[in-house]
């Protein structure tokens, strides 16, 4: 066997100190290599898994652990949780670990990392647009009038 980086044989040093440390022996350098491997005749040219054989592993493993695989039914419950987050703190990463720190309660399985940037980005902006009609519904045409100026007026005065 060789390294990957630097095209070397690979090896596995060993140091022997005893439990008082007063007597050091030199280190033991042993050479890996495929032809005294303990299965000598194992070719492995092909290590992909087929895709059946990795699901019904994949099924096994979370049937052993109790736990759910991810589903649609699963992403309604996520974007609600998500809007909850999002009302407490607008923070994305605490958006983030609430939705992680729920998903490992349900003990479901997480979903990618696109689908989970999604939930997030949806609950941020529903808040966002929640707090802004809630400020809309409590402003006098006279304040949103006098808020909107500054935006409006030309920015060659300064």
């Amino acid at each position: 066997m060789k390294c990957s980086i630097c095209e070397q044989p690979r090896r596995l040093v060993l140091n022997f100190h005893s439990p008082a440390g007063l007597f050091q022996s030199p280190p033991y350098v042993f050479h890996l290599s495929p032809e005294r491997s303990y299965f000598p005749d194992f070719k492995d040219d092909d290590p992909t898994i087929a895709k059946g054989t990795r699901l019904k592993q994949q099924r096994l493993i979370l049937e052993l652990c109790n736990y759910r695989s991810w589903n649609a039914g699963a992403q309604k419950k996520l974007d609600a949780k998500a809007r909850q987050a999002a009302m407490i703190c607008a923070k994305p990463i605490y958006v983030f670990r609430e939705l992680i720190h729920y998903l490992a309660d349900q003990r479901m399985v997480a979903p990618g990392y696109s689908i989970m940037q999604d939930t997030m980005g949806r609950a941020l902006v529903h808040e966002q647009r929640r707090l802004a009609s809630i400020v809309q519904s409590h402003l006098a045409q006279s304040e949103d009038d006098a808020l909107k100026a500054p935006l409006t007026r030309n920015c060659t005065t300064i």
